[in-house]
């Protein structure tokens, strides 16, 4: 799914999915709310899935 596409369903903007998935962007528990129905999961499952992928992100950065 693009970010175009995420925003669409979710109702939450592009810039703020691009921040959310940079890292610098603060996830509210409506926010998460948001994004886990589009994806049908539980919220407490997306949290931890980006906070999975945003640590794999991070270690691949650092060169690990």
């Amino acid at each position: 799914m693009s970010r175009s596409e995420l925003a669409d369903a979710s109702g939450v903007s592009e810039r703020w999915i691009a921040r959310i998935e940079s890292g610098k962007g603060n996830v509210t528990i409506l926010l998460l709310r948001r994004l886990a129905s589009v994806f049908r999961q539980r919220p407490v499952q997306l949290a931890v899935d980006i906070e999975t992928s945003l640590r794999c992100n991070k270690e691949l950065s650092d060169g690990m």
